[in-house]
């Protein structure tokens, strides 16, 4: 049976394990910059169709619109189930998703999902400035704006098929992050947060993500995104993976780093 893993840019993943799918933040329609801050953001339904032709579950680790704003056209040509926080929940049922697909959760709940199971934890977003935490806005009318995709609360989870475990990014929340198999792991985390990460999580595998700039179409060659201001020096600096890779590595935890092309589909097998 195939199990297999696909980076889909930005935080997005599939876990893919025979014809059971399951996503992880899904963004595929890549908005312009100046999108972000006028304008409304509509979803490119054909790329998705083209990239996501199947779904069973996606899971929504927080309401921005490069985690979200795909995510209610997939569900509704996919059927899948979607599972998120009461923010996440809110705008997909605003979105058209029927009822019976959406599923609240919160940090400690277990679920369970064509087959995969799921165990969702609290996680840490860095400061972002206009997209703070906080209630969605009174009155929403679709198609919506970049920034009403307000996170509320932000979530980890780990996934479970047959003897394989994947873990997304914790943010670098202190709490104590269970062990897995593959680890999704953003290369912003300062070193000292890196190092408790994965002697934490003990990962075979840790695949970077969210590095490359997502206002970049998806037919355009990637290109590293400016990490978030820092009180650090540079403040700011492109994300490298490669830096990255060398970072695992000098925390002492035995496990490989591997960086997937965007929409290759890749056997989880082989690369443990």
């Amino acid at each position: 049976m195939i199990v297999a893993l696909r980076w889909l840019g930005a935080g997005g993943f599939t876990f893919r394990v025979g014809r059971r799918m399951l996503a992880v933040d899904p963004y595929l329609t890549r908005i312009p910059f100046v999108r972000t801050w006028i304008g409304r953001v509509r979803p490119d339904e054909s790329l998705a169709a083209l990239a996501l032709p199947w779904c069973d579950c996606i899971l929504v680790t927080h309401s921005h619109f490069d985690h979200l704003s795909d995510v209610p056209a997939i569900a509704k040509r996919t059927g899948a189930v979607v599972a998120g926080s009461p923010n996440t929940c809110r705008l997909l049922a605003l979105l058209g998703v029927p009822a019976r697909q959406i599923r609240e959760v919160g940090a400690g709940d277990r679920l369970s999902i064509s087959g995969f199971d799921i165990e969702v934890m609290p996680a840490a977003h860095p400061r972002l400035p206009g997209f703070g935490p906080g209630p969605l806005p009174a009155r929403l009318a679709p198609p919506l704006r970049a920034r009403e995709y307000r996170m509320d609360v932000c979530l980890s989870f780990r996934v479970r098929a047959g003897t394989i475990s994947m873990l997304t990014d914790t943010g670098g929340a202190c709490f104590e992050a269970p062990r897995a198999d593959i680890l999704l792991a953003s290369p912003r985390h300062p070193r000292a947060a890196l190092t408790r990460l994965l002697r934490q999580v003990r990962p075979r595998l840790v695949v970077p993500c969210h590095w490359e700039n997502i206002w970049r179409p998806l037919s355009r060659p990637i290109r590293p995104m400016l990490s978030a201001p820092a009180l650090s020096l540079p403040p700011s600096r492109f994300m490298d993976p490669g830096r990255f890779a060398l970072a695992v590595r000098e925390t002492g935890v035995d496990a490989r780093v591997f960086i997937p092309e965007i929409l290759r589909e890749n056997d989880i097998r082989t690369l443990l």
